[in-house]
């Protein structure tokens, strides 16, 4: 080999090296490396490089020998060894010696799907420190595992085991975490995870496995508690909240009182003072605490502006003791208090033993009649209080009598009845009833009850309320006599009212009679004694004159001497015509009574024998015709001797008549079978006529008649024989036979029987059963009848006979808890002719379909409705009567009756009524004479016109005078006017309200005058007014002016101080003033007066002197007001409190001639002024109404402007009270709540706003409203309350927006809070069947506890004996239980529930 060829194969070589190709071993493996899953296939290819063939094979323990072959796969169906290995060997041809080999690298493994923590619970205490293990269970090759800890994501720990190289067989590897808690960690998870990494060959594989930690740490310290100073009546919220595991258990130490409530949400304890008074002051500890521990907290509460009230309590609050009596010293009192955990000291204090020391005070009632007995108490926080015992000794009269102050009764007049009542106490408890025979009467006048012989000048005994001790005290009583009094009865009865703590019935004295007889004047009796009398000649009357009257009367005829009389007594006997006197006379009075005797002819007779012969006549001539009638039509002769029978017929002809006689022909079986023992005829000649035809049948009913009766008496005679009537089959009777009884009375059932022999009788019911042998009767007694639905079954067991029963049905009744009719109803007025819906609600009552409602109004049924159902449970029921308003109802009282009607001999309930409401109509006004009236005047003389309208509210009025002038003021709102200067014309009315207004006129005309007084008083105004003509000539001015020194005269100036006097005339004409002023400065009328209409008139009529308008009429001149008024008012609209200082200014924005205010109260007027101002000291009126006036030198000349005045007043009180309702509500039902404002104005800009709590539910606007004055209104609010609302606080307030210019805020009053306390039936927070397990030895809570108002009273029934003690507990608690069923029962006034708990036997460990 040259040195070149060398070279080229050391090159090679190393390049062979460095590929990493051996050049002496030219086979490869694919793949040289696997990973495979214990239990997998595996499959490794071993070939030659270059491609040649060779001596091939593979040394494995599952694998091919040695073959000839360029590649060998080696192939293992399931690796199920760990440490498996295999290797591929090549010897290449032509070279035995140089034998090459590789092998693979395999990695056989497994991992578990799952992976654990140890230990299983993650509960741990704060500051404990746990060692955590995560087990990963056959896991190989274990070289390949991280082992991974994760505190929620974050990680704290990895294990590897990179050490354990030997191992490739499958291992169970830990890994270990210590683990400190905190509470931090609470609620955290700790995570461990396996990854097993084969990479890059193989896959990688993760497991996990996650533990909730649970931290127990003890609570923190309390946040939120704070001191708190609230005011009296406030709310005060204490709150207590601490952060622990297990959540804290809250307890509070405090001074309990009512008010006071603890609640829990959302792990926060708040303690609510509702209303707080003073004996919330003071301090307040709040614990928290767990298994870990506690904390605590105190915080105080200061009250400002509370009184303080004693917390203690007097059993009975109030004592009736008998003075001296048998059993007084059997009357105790006893003082005690909720607070026994502040209480120190506790005991009583009299006037007679002083201190005892001791919580009971017993009577002494030989000592002094008033003794104060007081109970003393001390107590932490508050102090020391007392409360009095409200004590009564009482001792009944010794003497009770009656007598008269007027020794000559007589009827008509006032009569006064004593009543004295002798040494009684307390006297001012004493009621005195009055009899008249033996019924109560109610005098027509009462004075007060009086100590006897007291004179009350400022001595507080003559006061019977004030005195203690026995008293001698007198009652009287004045009515008017009637003479039905005369001979009566009175007494009168001293009764002691001692109310309900006293004995019952009330101690009552009644008086010996007194007999009163009563004068009267006589009465004569007109009924015997008509006024005119008719007497026919020949045929004397008698006059019979009684009389009644006390002293008895003297009676006396009076006539004509020369008329013939027979007089006797009272009796008077008269045959002529003529005036007859009856006078009855007696010492108190006299009275007379005229007869007119009228004489008259008697043509009687004659009348009376015309008729009789008229009749007598009319009777012969009827009989006469009838005869013939009845002889020629209806009389026939019979004979039944050899008749002729009509063949097709079969009837017996009769004298040429075919009468219809149908006859059957009798057989020969028939007549011999019958024979004389059936009564049938024997006579072998006697052929029965065969039966009738079709034809006969037709025409003959009677036969079929025959017939029918016939089968009728048949078929009756089989049922008479076939048995006994249905009754006989089970005689029994029951006792009541329609029962009717109320729930929860007691019943008793008789069941009795006539059979013989009787083995045994029996009744059963719900409520058990009866059972005798040998007896006829039986009955079963009832205490209550709790049952809606009861029946009753008697029996009866008789020898040889089936057992025959039957049944009663009870009906059970009971009377309404209520009736009333919705508030709703009658909340307001009703208006004239609109229909409104009244529902009377009746509540709880059965059974229904018995049940029928009667609505009254006025003392009269207006209305009746039945109502239909078949449950017999008790139900609500709601009557609907459409009542249509008309005003005859206006104050009557309407109210509605329930009553059960059941139609049986036993007397039905008596009705329950609902309380009578008032019925309030508004309607427009009538006039009570509604035509138009014209009256006639005479001259000089007056009238009054009558303008009497009646409506609702009531009319106001307004006139109006001749000529279309309105009267204002006092005059002009009356329902009658007479003027005081009467003219002639039309005068118009009307009557208004808010429903409407009526006009009315009145046409006045001048009566015919004399003509000649009218002519001389003519002329003389004639002569006057030359005069004045003349004179007005004679002082004209050139500038138009009168003046009475015309030579003295100045433009612009006076000539002297008469210029400054203004001519003035007053003409007054039917109570108008007008005024004329002839000098530039105005005038008005001064008469305080003057109506509105007046000075508007005044106003219209002033002039301008230069312009000479005093001359014109007064229909010429306007005023003006609002837009185009040159006034300004400062402020426009005022608002001001009753009784407050007001002020306004009013100013002209032009030159003013006058300007004013016109006013009722504070009328004031400036001239030339451009302001003046409206000040009143002290507003008091109601309708004051302000106007400023302006009179303007140029057009127009006339405004006003009326001031917007708002007189305000807060109401005098605020109060809430429910309506038909006093004690507890019961959750679920409807009750109102009636809000009462008093004294309000203006009512239209109040608002009603009702809260409860601090919420705030329903407010009443009351704009429709009109009234300036003040006004009572009210407020009715709808609650159907809840058992979350007990204790809630409902107030309402009276607001007044009176608007920007108003007080801000709006003023307003809120009534004293009405505290709900709502009952309702108990519940359990769970009330489904509970499972408890019993270990044997170990301790057990059943909890029954449950929420309800009244609070509940526990009861336990078991088939186990329990201990006395433990059947009233809410909760049983012991390690004596044994297994079975527990029913616990929680019950209050309103209903049962019970729950049950199930205890199985558990064997301990287990």
């Amino acid at each position: 080999m040259s040195e070149r060829t060398s070279f080229v194969g050391l090159f090679v070589g190393f390049l062979l090296c460095a590929t990493g190709v051996r050049a002496s071993c030219p086979i490869e493996l694919n793949p040289p490396s696997v990973v495979v899953r214990h239990g997998d296939p595996i499959s490794v290819n071993c070939s030659t490089l270059q491609g040649e063939t060779g001596d091939m094979g593979w040394e494995a323990s599952k694998g091919p020998g040695l073959q000839r072959a360029s590649h060998l796969v080696w192939t293992v169906a399931s690796v199920t060894e760990w440490d498996i290995s295999a290797l591929c060997f090549y010897n290449p041809p032509g070279r035995p010696n140089e034998q090459c080999k590789l092998e693979p690298t395999v990695v056989v493994y497994t991992f578990p799907e799952t992976i654990n923590i140890r230990p299983s619970s993650g509960v741990m205490v704060e500051g404990e420190t746990r060692q955590l293990t995560c087990d990963v269970l056959n896991i190989a090759p274990v070289t390949n595992l991280t082992v991974m800890w994760y505190k929620g994501d974050a990680l704290i720990r990895q294990d590897t085991f990179e050490n354990e190289t030997e191992k490739k067989n499958p291992v169970n590897q830990s890994s270990l975490l210590n683990f400190t808690a905190t509470r931090e960690d609470n609620g955290l998870t700790v995570r461990c995870e396996a990854h097993l990494d084969l990479r890059p060959d193989g896959p990688q594989l993760k497991a996990l496995s996650q533990l909730n930690i649970t931290v127990h740490y003890a609570p923190s310290q309390i946040a939120e508690l704070e001191d708190s100073e609230v005011n009296v009546g406030s709310d005060v919220w204490l709150n207590c909240s601490s952060a622990g595991n297990p959540p804290p258990r809250y307890s509070w130490d405090y001074y309990p009182t009512p008010n006071m409530m603890v609640e829990i949400e959302d792990g926060v304890s708040r303690l609510h003072i509702r209303n707080a008074t003073v004996y919330n002051t003071g301090s307040y500890v709040c614990q928290a605490s767990n298994e870990g521990g506690s904390v605590s907290k105190t915080a105080k509460v200061t009250v400002k502006g509370a009184s303080m009230k004693c917390p203690i309590k007097i059993i009975p609050e109030r004592m009736v003791v008998q003075h001296q009596g048998r059993y007084s010293h059997t009357h105790r009192a006893s003082c005690t208090t909720e607070d026994t955990m502040h209480l120190e000291e506790l005991h009583w204090e009299d006037k007679q033993a002083g201190k005892t020391d001791s919580g009971n005070w017993s009577a002494d009632t030989n000592g002094d009649w008033n003794p104060e007995p007081k109970c003393f108490a001390t107590f932490r926080v508050i102090g020391s209080c007392s409360k009095p015992l409200n004590l009564t000794i009482y001792k009944t009269p010794d003497s009770v009598s009656i007598r008269a102050q007027d020794n000559l009764p007589m009827e008509g007049r006032d009569f006064q009845l004593w009543c004295d009542v002798t040494n009684v106490a307390p006297a001012g408890s004493v009621s005195v009833r009055w009899y008249r025979g033996n019924k109560t009467f109610e005098p027509s006048s009462r004075g007060p009850l009086r100590v006897t012989d007291c004179q009350p000048d400022n001595n507080s005994s003559c006061d019977p309320s004030a005195v203690a001790h026995p008293l001698n005290v007198s009652s009287s009583i004045s009515f008017t006599l009637n003479r039905t009094d005369s001979g009566a009865e009175f007494r009168c009865e001293a009764r002691l009212a001692l109310g309900p703590e006293g004995p019952q019935p009330a101690p009552s004295t009644m008086s010996a009679p007194l007999n009163i007889t009563v004068f009267y004047k006589p009465v004569i009796n007109t009924t015997k004694l008509p006024k005119a009398i008719p007497v026919f000649r020949g045929y004397p009357e008698e006059l019979v004159c009684e009389a009644d009257g006390n002293p008895p009367p003297k009676i006396q005829w009076i006539y004509s001497s020369d008329k013939v009389r027979n007089k006797s007594e009272d009796t008077l006997t008269v045959s002529e015509a003529g005036t007859y006197n009856c006078t009855a006379t007696n010492e108190v009075d006299s009275t007379y009574y005229v007869v007119q005797v009228i004489l008259k002819e008697d043509y009687l007779p004659l009348i009376a024998g015309f008729v009789a012969v008229t009749v007598v006549a009319i009777s012969i001539i009827f009989l006469f015709i009838y005869s013939i009638y009845y002889k020629n039509t209806k009389m026939r002769r019979y004979s039944l001797k050899n008749p002729k029978l009509d063949t097709p017929s079969s009837n017996v002809a009769h004298n040429g008549w075919d009468m219809q006689f149908p006859m059957t022909k009798l057989s020969r079986k028939f007549r011999e079978g019958s024979g004389a023992g059936r009564g049938t005829h024997s006579d072998p000649s006697f052929i029965a006529p065969p039966p009738p035809t079709p034809e006969a049948a037709k025409v003959s009913p009677r036969w079929h008649t025959v017939r029918t009766m016939r089968w009728l008496f048949v078929f009756s005679g089989v049922l008479l024989c076939a048995g006994q009537p249905a009754s006989s089959s089970c005689p029994l009777q029951l006792s009541p036979p329609s029962p009717l009884v109320r729930f929860g009375d007691p019943f008793r059932v008789n069941c009795s029987s006539t059979a013989d022999p009787i083995e045994s009788m029996g009744l059963e019911s719900v409520y058990g059963s009866e059972k005798s042998d040998g007896v006829s009767s039986v009955a079963m007694e009832i205490t209550s009848v709790r049952d809606w639905d009861m029946t009753v079954i008697c029996y009866i067991n008789r020898p040889n006979v089936p057992q025959c029963l039957t049944d009663l049905t009870v009906t059970v009744y009971k009377t309404p808890d209520r009736v009333s009719i919705s508030q709703a109803s009658l909340a307001g007025p009703l208006v004239e002719g609109e229909t409104y819906s009244l529902m009377c609600d009746v509540v709880n009552v059965a059974p229904v379909r018995n049940l029928s409602v009667h609505w009254y109004m006025g003392g009269k049924m207006v209305h009746a409705q039945s109502f239909d159902g078949s449950g017999p449970s008790p139900v609500n029921a709601t009557s609907v009567f459409n009542l249509t308003a008309r005003r005859a109802d206006e104050q009557s009282r309407i109210r509605c009756e329930a009553q059960l009607d059941f139609w049986t001999a036993v007397p039905s309930p008596p009705a329950v009524k609902s309380e009578s409401r008032a019925v309030v109509v508004l309607y427009p006004p009538t006039f009570a004479q509604p035509g138009n009236e014209t009256l006639e005047l005479q001259a000089g003389g007056k009238f009054i016109l009558n303008c009497s309208a009646t409506g609702n509210p009531t009319p106001e009025y307004g006139w109006r005078a001749p000529g279309g002038v309105r009267l204002t003021g006092p005059e002009g709102n009356r329902s009658l006017l007479a003027p005081p200067f009467p003219l002639p014309g039309t005068y118009g009315c009307t009557a208004s309200n808010t429903r409407g207004s009526a006009s009315k006129y009145f046409t006045v005309t001048q009566a015919p005058r004399n003509h000649t007084t009218m002519a001389a008083l003519l002329g003389v105004f004639v002569f006057l007014a030359v005069v004045i003509s003349i004179g007005g000539l004679l002082s004209l001015t050139p500038k138009g002016n009168f003046s009475l020194s015309k030579g003295g005269y100045l433009l612009g100036r006076p000539a002297s101080s008469l210029q400054s006097e203004r001519l003035r005339i007053l003409v007054t004409v039917g109570g108008l003033q007008a005024t004329c002023c002839t000098n530039t400065a105005p005038c008005f009328p001064k008469s305080s007066g003057a109506t509105e209409q007046n000075r508007k008139n005044s106003r219209a009529r002033l002039d301008d002197s230069a312009a000479g308008y005093s001359r014109s009429p007064p229909h010429m001149h306007t005023h003006l007001s609002g837009e185009g008024c040159s006034l300004i008012l400062k402020p426009p609209r005022v608002v001001v409190a009753f009784g407050e200082p007001v002020s306004v200014s009013c100013e002209a924005a032009r030159p003013v001639r006058v300007l004013g205010w016109e006013s009722a109260i504070s009328a004031v007027s400036t001239q030339r002024d451009l302001s003046v101002q409206w000040k009143v000291d002290s507003l008091i009126d109601w309708i004051e109404e302000p106007i400023c006036y302006g009179v303007f030198f140029t057009a127009p000349r006339q405004c006003e402007e009326k001031l917007n005045l708002v007189l305000y007043k807060t109401p005098d009180s605020v109060s809430i009270r429910p309506v038909d309702h006093n004690g507890p509500m019961v959750a679920g039902k409807e009750y109102q709540l009636l809000c009462e404002v008093q004294n309000i104005a203006p009512v239209q800009y109040l608002t009603l706003r009702w809260y409860k709590g601090q919420a705030e539910v329903y407010n009443h606007s009351f704009a429709d409203l009109t009234s300036s004055s003040p006004v009572q209104v009210s407020s009715v609010l709808m609650v159907t309350p809840t058992k979350d609302e007990n204790g809630a606080q409902y107030r309402c307030v009276a607001e007044l927006e009176l608007g920007p210019e108003g007080p801000q805020p709006p003023p307003s009053v809120t009534s004293e809070p009405l505290n709900a306390s709502v009952y309702f039936p108990p519940t359990f927070l769970s009330p489904e069947p509970e499972v408890v397990d019993l270990v044997a030895g170990a301790e057990l809570t059943l909890n029954c506890t449950a929420s309800g108002n009244p609070t509940p009273v526990y009861s336990w029934q078991s088939s186990n004996p329990l201990w006395e003690r433990m059947e009233e507990e809410a909760a049983l608690s012991s390690s004596s239980l044994l297994p079975g069923t527990y029913t616990c029962t929680a019950s209050n006034t309103l209903e049962k529930k019970s729950k049950q708990f199930i205890v199985k036997a558990k064997t301990k460990g287990v």
